[in-house]
């Protein structure tokens, strides 16, 4: 068993990719419950450090916060199919086939 700050710490901090399962929720929509499982996944970082070449370009779209810490979510890139996954960190269940507990 692992606990889940655990968890956070090695999918911030590690370079590897990781096994995820978790199960799915949507309070608003009343859906979920279904079990997720990927073999081969990154944390996503969403930062980009701007480098002095790259010039600064206007800002076209307007982005909505995801407000990740208030909502206890991360966002997860599967490697096979390189799609970002949304995923509740409360609802983590396994990480490199070991239980999470929290």
């Amino acid at each position: 068993m692992v606990f889940l700050r655990d968890v956070l710490r090695e999918m911030r901090d590690g370079m590897e990719p990781f096994h995820l399962v978790y199960y799915t929720a949507d309070l608003q929509r009343g859906t979920g419950g279904e079990r997720k499982e990927y073999g081969r996944c990154l944390l996503h970082r969403t930062a980009k450090k701007r480098t002095a070449k790259m010039p600064s370009r206007p800002t076209v779209r307007h982005r909505k916060n995801p407000q990740h810490d208030q909502h206890e979510t991360i966002n997860v890139l599967v490697l096979p199919d390189k799609k970002i996954r949304k995923v509740h960190i409360r609802l983590i269940k396994e990480f490199n086939h070991e239980k999470v507990i929290w």
